[in-house]
């Protein structure tokens, strides 16, 4: 009994390790060969094992399998005259392996990509936006205009820049820890203030 165990065992680990195929069904796959790459941000996949006319085959590595189950989109694109399947997370997708699954042409591809990455910055400004940084940087900028509003208004638009300078040091640590798109808001505050 003790035999049938360990071969068991042996055959569950050893079948873990074998590739597995995924078919996409897509509109064109024109210029699409077997060998071309699935990549998913950094990391290959697998590649084209096969192509009958719209349906690709495609083998990837069994470490992959639980990323790809919690839900992908699998574009066909041309990447500088590289084709290749590009594979993005969707957890509204999950991935159904004994079914064919829906392929996206290219254009849906860089949609797909443009949206992920607003999203992103969207949440890094949100995130800015609720900081502590953020609020005594408005509190100590607004305080300083202010001072130099009642001074006169071409007081305040002869010095604003000063703030701006003396602001410099706050604004780069907003930039290193939230990055461009906060910093930028940092300085807009102080250019759009009193406009």
């Amino acid at each position: 009994m003790k035999k049938y165990g360990v071969g068991i065992l042996f055959l569950f680990f050893t079948s873990c390790n074998y590739p597995f195929t995924v078919k996409v069904s897509f509109q064109d796959l024109s210029g699409f060969e077997p060998g071309n790459p699935v990549i998913m941000e950094k990391d290959t996949l697998g590649y084209i094992k096969e192509i009958k006319d719209t349906l690709a085959f495609l083998t990837i590595k069994s470490v992959h399998k639980e990323n790809l189950k919690n839900g992908v989109n699998f574009y066909a694109v041309k990447m500088a005259g590289n084709p290749r399947i590009m594979v993005l997370p969707n957890p509204n997708h999950p991935l159904n392996f004994k079914k064919t699954v829906k392929g996206y042409p290219e254009y849906r591809y860089w949609l797909a990509l443009g949206k992920k990455n607003l999203s992103k910055k969207i949440e890094d400004l949100r995130e800015f936006y609720d900081s502590e940084e953020w609020k005594s940087f408005k509190k100590e900028t607004s305080r300083k205009l202010k001072e130099l509003m009642k001074k006169g208004e071409e007081y305040f638009n002869q010095h604003k820049k000063d703030v701006k300078k003396e602001m410099l040091i706050k604004i780069e640590n907003i930039r290193k820890r939230f990055g461009e798109e906060a910093a930028k808001e940092a300085e807009r505050f102080i250019d759009n203030y009193g406009n």
